[in-house]
Formats: C-alpha cells, structure tokens, sequence
C-alpha cells in the first residue's frame, strides 16, 4: 500500500512512537484495508482509528 501522503504519516507515527503526544489521537482512514489475518486490523475508507500505544512494545 502507498500514499501520497506517506511522508506526513511517517512523520505522524514517529511524533506518537516517541511518546510526545499526551492526548488521544485518531486517524480517518483514506481507504478500505481488509485482512483475514486475526493479528491485523481491517477498516473502510472513512473510518476513524483510535490510535494507541502498545504497553507491552519497547
């Protein structure tokens, strides 16, 4: 998967990562993204991702 917009979202997810933001963050999805692996979230275009930092990740 590509996006135009793939430099802003790296810069997004590097910003969240490193801990800086404090608040809840979401994301509205730009497209549809279906998996049947039970490991991965599927989403449709339009919906909005609450993004969380996983407690257990380094």
């Amino acid at each position: 998967m590509s996006s135009p917009q793939a430099a802003s979202i790296k810069l997004f997810i590097e910003r969240f990562l490193s801990g800086k933001p404090k608040q809840r963050t979401h994301v509205i999805a730009l497209s549809d993204y279906i998996t049947k692996e039970p490991n991965l979230l599927s989403f449709y275009k339009g919906d909005i991702i609450q993004i969380v930092k996983n407690p257990d990740s380094k």
